[in-house]
């Protein structure tokens, strides 16, 4: 009972933080002048994805091969991404289908989105060569090439996105920072003190998090599975769910956007690194190529879509989250034989 107290805690502090950290962005914006394109991309997305970097590589380097800690981390690192593509949209459709309607038009630069997707494809095809090649042989100069491929393209990615320009209004409002009302005032350096603060607690609260899930899921014989694919990533995407539904919901969509692509960007290319370097990096089993199949199918949604993107193709990438959850636990039962 106190581990899942614990876990109740740590997830609290990480909603707070996540709340910190996006008032930061906001008043970083406005006191430095920043364009928001920058700030979603460079401060909004790397930011945002500390507890995904945290969690695996906590539980894969405390961790041996082949043991629960290992099979969390690497089922962290693939279930970020099915998390944001399908999801997070889903939850950010529901945040705005009131005001805009079903078939709501979602506010984009089409052709730097399409371009964004290209990036992730890429990524994407990358990261699926890797744990093939690694199914056949551990070599160093291959891991040592995929690594050098995956930085590659996470370096290109970010350069084409901080010279994209804006094709949209910045508006330069924001509420107030909120150690202002703790009468730390708001100048540049509470900005700055915050926004590290804010990072710090991410961080802490998120290894916190994934001890205590560990320990619940030894005691309750949950399966890693369900633990590092579906759980933990709900968990440590809280960031960007509560980023990107703030600015759906101020009519953002770009900023929204930028932080959703960009952090899967990042945790198909830097992430996986971890993976390859400390792990056996195999995940070819059934349920690893379904959270695969389910991830390029929502991403594909959007991709065909960009033209005329609607809170409906939002809604359909919950339809495939829905699909994944349910194919996963019915393969489990009725194959494994695990317990839940």
């Amino acid at each position: 009972m106190n581990f899942i107290i614990i876990l109740i805690l740590s997830l609290t502090f990480i909603l707070f933080s996540s709340f910190l950290f996006y008032n930061s962005l906001e008043n970083l914006r406005v006191r430095f002048n920043i364009s928001e394109t920058y700030v979603s991309i460079v401060f909004g997305s790397i930011g945002s994805v500390l507890p995904e970097i945290i969690i695996p590589v906590i539980a894969i380097l405390t961790g041996t091969y082949g043991n629960g800690n290992v099979d969390i981390g690497v089922g962290a690192i693939l279930g970020g991404p099915f998390i944001l593509s399908t999801l997070i949209f889903f939850i950010a459709a529901l945040f705005i289908i009131k005001k805009r309607g079903f078939h709501g038009k979602i506010n984009l630069d089409n052709i730097n989105l399409k371009k964004d997707l290209r990036f992730f494809f890429i990524a994407y095809f990358i990261l699926l060569l890797s744990g093939l090649i690694h199914k056949i042989t551990h070599n160093i100069i291959i891991n040592l090439l995929i690594i050098f491929m995956l930085i590659f393209t996470y370096i290109k990615y970010i350069k084409y996105k901080i010279k994209e320009p804006n094709h949209y209004l910045e508006k330069k409002d924001c509420s107030k920072l909120f150690i202002h009302y703790l009468g730390m005032g708001s100048s540049k350096f509470s900005v700055i003190f915050q926004l590290l603060l804010s990072l710090l607690m991410i961080t802490y609260f998120s290894g916190i998090f994934v001890d205590s899930m560990n320990l619940i899921a030894t005691k309750y014989n949950i399966s890693i599975f369900i633990l590092s694919v579906l759980i933990i990533p709900i968990v440590t995407e809280v960031q960007e769910q509560f980023i990107s539904i703030m600015w759906f919901k101020s009519n953002k969509d770009i900023m929204s956007i930028n932080v959703l692509i960009s952090s899967m960007m990042f945790q198909v290319t830097i992430l996986p690194i971890i993976g390859i370097l400390f792990t056996s990096w195999e995940f070819f089993n059934f349920n690893h190529i379904l959270i695969f199949i389910i991830t390029l199918l929502a991403m594909f949604n959007l991709y065909i879509n960009v033209n005329k993107l609607k809170v409906s193709n939002f809604l359909l990438n919950g339809l495939f989250y829905l699909i994944g959850i349910i194919l996963g636990i019915y393969i489990l039962i009725a194959k494994y034989n695990i317990n839940f």
